[in-house]
């Protein structure tokens, strides 16, 4: 996967999906990297992606170290009243939200380890 332009070789940089192909290999590597540490099982499609990921209002930023797509993120507003970390952290959301707050997760972070240590 080539990177868009201005990636440089030796330093991480941050970009939007510029095209299908690197939303498919953000997807890919975020669903490699949870399968490495335990979180899902493998799927027949290799990708990791939630009915979430379909909102306009969710955005996605790729992590570059040169041309190499090296970490994902995903951004979620709250537009639905439903985020991923609500399991978890319901009671605090619906405190915030009653305040009128704006809110947002930010799951699907991920990159590979090794890169991490860089």
């Amino acid at each position: 996967m080539r990177a868009p332009p201005g990636g440089h070789k030796d330093k991480i940089t941050f970009r939007a999906p510029h095209n299908l192909s690197a939303y498919y290999e953000a997807f890919t590597l975020a669903q490699r990297e949870y399968v490495r540490a335990g979180y899902v099982s493998e799927n027949v499609s290799g990708l990791r992606y939630t009915r979430l990921h379909l909102l306009p209002s969710t955005g996605m930023v790729l992590a570059y170290l040169g041309e190499e797509i090296v970490g994902t993120g995903s951004i979620i507003l709250d537009e639905c009243k439903t985020l991923p970390a609500e399991q978890t952290f319901g009671d605090i959301f619906d405190g915030l939200r009653n305040q009128g707050r704006s809110l947002a997760d930010v799951p699907q972070t991920r990159a590979p380890s090794q890169q991490c240590s860089r």
